[in-house]
């Protein structure tokens, strides 16, 4: 008996599963992190779905940027984001709510929610232009150009490539066959 990850799933969610799957869990070496990953992609489907209720043309942008994805080689190296709340926000919170970072790899797409205000900036060795594609605007930024999660303006899809394709429309550059890296940001509530 293996543990898929739909079991693994079910598992998360607190479903009636057979014990033998939690048994044979706990003997698996690396349980702890079949465990978190189950819950990563767990947390990642549940914001495709609330991504698929708040913005369908959003949704299929990003499922379009995932299928062209699926064919390109595996890039070393990430995107780092680096998160930061406007001053009197940070300067009213708890020092444990200073910048949080996190990591979007190359070839790879991620769902995050984030509180309206924060602005995100990017650093990563090969970035050479990135798309945004909200639900009344696009276009092209720098590399160096920051992001900036407001409500109102919805979800948006950040699409970032290691060649600079900024001469073209994002339904091109998504037919190349340059790296990418794909960050979807829903508003959180």
């Amino acid at each position: 008996m293996s543990i898929d990850k739909h079991i693994l799933d079910a598992m998360v969610q607190g479903q009636n599963v057979d014990p033998d799957y939690w048994q044979q869990l706990l003997k698996v070496p690396n349980a702890d992190q079949l465990w978190f990953d189950a819950i990563d992609r767990r947390r990642q489907i549940d914001r495709f779905t609330r991504l698929v209720c708040a913005s369908p043309s959003i949704a299929g942008l990003l499922q379009s940027a995932r299928r062209r994805m699926k064919d390109l080689t595996t890039a070393t190296g990430q995107i780092f984001a680096t998160m930061q709340t406007d001053h009197l926000s940070y300067s009213l919170s708890d020092p444990a709510d200073s910048p949080r970072k996190f990591e979007v790899s190359w070839n790879v797409a991620r769902i995050e929610e984030l509180p309206s205000g924060t602005r995100l900036s990017f650093k990563a060795e090969k970035l050479q232009s990135w798309h945004f594609q909200s639900l009344n605007d696009e276009g092209w930024l720098r590399p160096e150009d920051t992001w900036e999660i407001v409500a109102e303006e919805g979800p948006v899809l950040l699409t970032f490539f290691d060649q600079d394709l900024s001469t073209l429309l994002l339904k091109e550059a998504l037919q190349t066959d340059y790296n990418r890296a794909v960050l979807t940001i829903i508003p959180a509530s």
